[in-house]
């Protein structure tokens, strides 16, 4: 007799202990899967103004040194002083049409 009333209250017990703990792992897991989408989204939007930063360096270095060839294509400034002019430039140097140096 004590079976039939014991096995009954395993079941209403055990059955709604069950699905909760069943939904907090699927609410847990869907969390997760939230954060870690908002991180990637955090890192994604840093990475794309790091490279937006580095292209502007680029073109900015570009610039001052097609600044600097003109200016001594112009005959504005020697050769031997666009290294004191541009930190980008420690020893300028130019090559012929064969790559020699001049």
């Amino acid at each position: 007799m004590k079976i039939r009333f014991v096995i009954p209250l395993i079941l209403l017990i055990l059955t709604p202990l069950g699905l909760l703990a069943w939904l907090g792992v699927l609410l847990a897991s869907q969390e997760r899967a939230s954060v870690e989408e908002r991180y990637v989204g955090l890192i994604r939007e840093d990475l794309q103004s790091i490279a937006l930063r580095i292209d502007r360096m680029i073109e900015d270095r570009e610039r001052k040194m097609l600044s600097a060839i003109d200016d001594y294509l112009a005959g504005d400034i020697r050769i031997e002083d666009m290294g004191a002019d541009n930190p980008t430039v420690s020893e300028p140097f130019l090559l012929d049409s064969s790559r020699d140096p001049v």
